[in-house]
């Protein structure tokens, strides 16, 4: 993620449902070095894809801005 840009690795994909339950978290992730040092995303490396059949783990990080 950078700014309002999703950047997906060639030939990937993402489950719409999956991003969507994600979303909440983007604006915190942003935020991060902010936050109290006790706030549990900065304790939280992976998220679970909502759906249980799913099984799929979601590392979310924050890049710098190369531009």
């Amino acid at each position: 993620l950078n700014g309002s840009k999703l950047f997906v690795p060639d030939g990937k994909h993402i489950c719409i449902w999956a991003l969507q339950s994600m979303m909440p978290v983007f604006p915190i992730l942003n935020e991060k070095d902010k936050l109290e040092d006790k706030h549990w995303v900065k304790s939280v490396k992976n998220f679970m894809c909502p759906d249980p059949k799913g099984k799929v783990l979601f590392r979310l990080e924050v890049e710098n801005d190369k531009s």
